[in-house]
């Protein structure tokens, strides 16, 4: 039996918001072949006394039982809405008939709407938030002027009824706009439908049918028009002010929209304070000009794990054979390594979604953000006033001015993803997590790697710990050149050459730019609201609020640390102080930090260098190897060590190479966090055998001098069992 994945594809998704206007679809088809001569004048006429008597019976039965059937008529778009409003007068009146005619045309045309925004609506809206033309204006110019719209679509006879309910779905009118609009159109039409049934009797009694051409008679048409003309009064107004130059508030062709709280950017840490935001109350406008889940779920740390997963199968095959099994040689086939980046992406891409963020009851806009106040951004044809702004917009790759690079066709971790074939030679600038990520990824897969660091490749990561990964790729084959600097680069058809500082050239058929990122905030209109950036981001102080109080800044946009747990971290820092009010700061000291290579390299608090530089002495560095750790030998994954820094009595930091480093960091990150007590660590019961027993064992080992080196104790033992029966 195997675990049933509950979120949905993609496509299944796709397919469950369309259902409600595909059923809609099959029964209008199906009901115009069927029902045409069922509801009619001339089946009204034959039954028009029995109904009388059952309406005189059971009054309110037959009230709920024709708005029903007229719901069902407008719900399903089926033929005899003008049969069933005659009805309506005809049995209950003019007074009575025309509010049931006009709640139930107005409760179907309402759950046609529905249905319609549910499936085309949204996908049509996706498409023109993210794009710009004739279309896009005319469906802002709609939304601009909504309510005069909506009363046209209902006051003007030749506009089919369907169609008044279907169009503002697709165009993403406001559903109130919709219903009450709906009802209030209804109204003049609904009551000459009415009046005709009052008198529709006499008309069955000579052995006539009612003869709507009067619909078209002047005194009927006239109204009717001259409510239209009403309705469309603000648009012409609107169109003659934008013609003549004069403002609509400033805002003439944006629409303009309130909320308590505007995010900008729908990454990792956006996608946070909207969820939490608006769960709790909050109004909320998420604005994203790129991709739902930002670089993190597009570019980094989804596709790259999970190339590395299919590099790690690849080389399962060459190590296969010490545990006594033969593999036949690994075959990489490039473009289905893609297809499983790509649908790892997909199956996590709905959480991350625009419809399941709007589901939520977030306002999201897909287009650019600029400040044009302290207070309001403009992003499309929207203007947007927030009581609280937050600033997510992530960071892109850095890419170092190396004379020729401009000319070269290079990559970065945004455009990796999109090679068509497995590189013959991987030439990557810069060892920094991404870099040697990549470099060991590509190498497994097949090809030659070679990577180019101007100082210490892993340069932020403790020296002794980072050598053991960097032996470890180096023997699997990676080349990896420190301390050089690339002077020039050169395209030569289809290879690329770097020349080094050194005098050595490189040649290689492709080039990755792995070589730091920067935070983005061109575009934004910083200056407008008095916003400071510094060299590594937006100006942030401890409760993450920028030089516009009004404003925050979280992420890669605040400068400083890179991750995405990092943005969800601020996220709660960002909620309690904008939503609350409550006091909150953010700290680096207890996030930890991860290097997905094999061995993994995991960091949280200080490094030893920086925890002896702090308390000197009085410092206590704690060790032990992978290589006693009983699982790590059944698995054969001995390569690491783990290294804690204890200051009386509690861990400061702690830094582990080793085989899912990753996941045993937590350990001590929430030690540090919480200040927990090694003692505590070390009084942990651990499964066997397990790597987490490594924890254990390096907090134990605290106590060894303690316990086993101290004469005390063993003089105190000594005497004990000479004392004890």
């Amino acid at each position: 039996m195997t675990d049933q994945d509950p979120t949905p594809s993609p496509t299944r998704a796709r397919l469950l918001r369309h259902l409600p206007l595909a059923l809609i679809a099959i029964v209008a088809v199906t009901g115009a072949l069927t029902l045409r001569d069922y509801i009619s004048f001339d089946t009204l006429r034959e039954n028009r006394v029995a109904l009388l008597a059952l309406r005189d019976s059971n009054y309110l039965a037959v009230a709920g039982g024709f708005v029903a059937a007229y719901v069902a008529i407008v719900a399903f778009s089926l033929p005899g809405a003008a049969v069933a409003s005659v009805t309506g007068g005809f049995l209950f009146g003019l007074v009575p008939g025309t509010a049931l005619n006009v709640l139930s045309a107005s409760i179907g045309a309402v759950v046609i709407f529905l249905a319609a925004r549910a499936g085309l609506g949204r996908v049509l809206s996706a498409k023109l938030d993210g794009s710009e033309g004739k279309l896009r204006a005319l469906r802002d110019g709609l939304r601009q002027n909504e309510v005069s719209v909506l009363l046209l679509l209902r006051l003007v006879p030749a506009v089919p009824f369907f169609v008044a309910n279907l169009l503002p779905a697709l165009v993403g009118v406001k559903l109130w706009n919709f219903a009450w609009t709906t009802a209030l159109g209804i109204i003049p039409g609904a009551l000459v439908f009415t009046s005709i049934g009052v008198g529709v009797g006499s008309v069955f009694d000579r052995g006539e049918t009612p003869d709507l051409s009067l619909l078209w008679a002047p005194q009927v048409i006239g109204p009717l028009l001259g409510l239209a003309a009403l309705a469309a009064l603000p648009i012409v107004l609107r169109a003659w002010r934008r013609r003549k130059g004069i403002s609509d508030q400033g805002t003439s062709s944006m629409e303009t929209i309130k909320t308590d709280l505007l995010i900008i950017g729908a990454g990792s840490g956006g996608l946070s304070v909207a969820a939490g935001a608006v769960q709790m109350g909050a109004s909320v406008v998420l604005v994203e000009r790129g991709e739902m889940g930002g670089d993190c779920l597009n570019y980094g740390c989804v596709p790259s794990k999970a190339l590395i997963a299919a590099a790690a199968q690849a080389h399962a095959a060459e190590v296969s054979g010490a545990f006594g099994v033969d593999l036949a040689p690994a075959r990489v086939d490039w473009p289905r390594v893609r297809a499983h980046v790509q649908e790892t992406i997909a199956r996590i891409a709905p959480v991350d979604s625009q419809e399941r963020f709007e589901g939520l009851g977030v306002r999201v806009i897909r287009a650019q953000a600029r400040f044009v106040s302290d207070r309001e951004v403009e992003a499309g044809h929207h203007r947007i006033i927030a009581r609280r702004i937050v600033l997510a917009t992530g960071s892109a790759p850095a890419v170092p001015p190396v004379p020729g690079l401009a000319d070269v066709r290079y990559m970065t971790n945004e455009t990796l993803w999109e090679l068509e074939e497995l590189p013959a030679h991987l030439l990557i600038l810069g060892g920094g997590p991404i870099g040697m990520e990549m470099a060991q990824a590509f190498r497994r897969l097949g090809a030659q790697v070679t990577v180019v660091e101007g100082a210490r490749a892993l340069g932020r990561e403790d020296p002794e710990m980072a050598a053991i990964v960097l032996d470890h790729l180096r023997g699997e084959g990676v080349t990896i050149l420190e301390g050089e600097t690339v002077t020039a680069a050169r395209q030569q058809g289809s290879a690329i050459e770097l020349r080094l500082d050194s005098g050595k050239s490189l040649t290689g058929s492709h080039l990755l730019v792995a070589a730091g990122r920067r935070p983005n905030t061109e575009g934004l209109g910083l200056e407008a609201a008095g916003i400071e950036t510094t060299k590594s981001g937006i100006k942030a102080d401890a409760g993450l609020r920028t030089t516009n109080r009004r404003v925050y800044a979280i992420g890669d946009a605040a400068g400083g640390l890179q991750f995405t747990h990092l943005a969800g971290y601020h996220a709660g820092i960002v909620l309690r102080s904008a939503l609350f009010g409550l006091p909150a700061k953010a700290s680096t000291h207890h996030i930890p930090r991860a290097t997905y290579t094999r061995p993994e390299l995991a960091h949280v608090g200080l490094t030893e260098v920086e925890a002896r530089q702090r308390y000197g002495d009085k410092l206590e560095v704690l060790r032990e190897a992978l290589q006693h750790n009983d699982r790590a030998i059944a698995e054969r994954e001995t390569a690491g060590l783990a290294k804690v820094m204890v200051h009386r009595g509690r861990p400061v930091g702690a830094t582990i190479v080793g085989a899912q480093a990753g996941d045993l960091i937590s350990t001590w990150a929430l030690a540090i966090s919480a200040k927990v007590k090694i003692a505590q660590i070390a009084g942990m019961v651990a499964p066997y055998p397990t790597l987490g027993e490594l924890n254990k064992r390096v907090a134990g080992s605290y106590f060894t001098p303690r316990l086993f080196e101290n004469r005390t104790v063993k003089a105190v033992t000594r005497t004990v069992q000479r004392l004890l029966p």
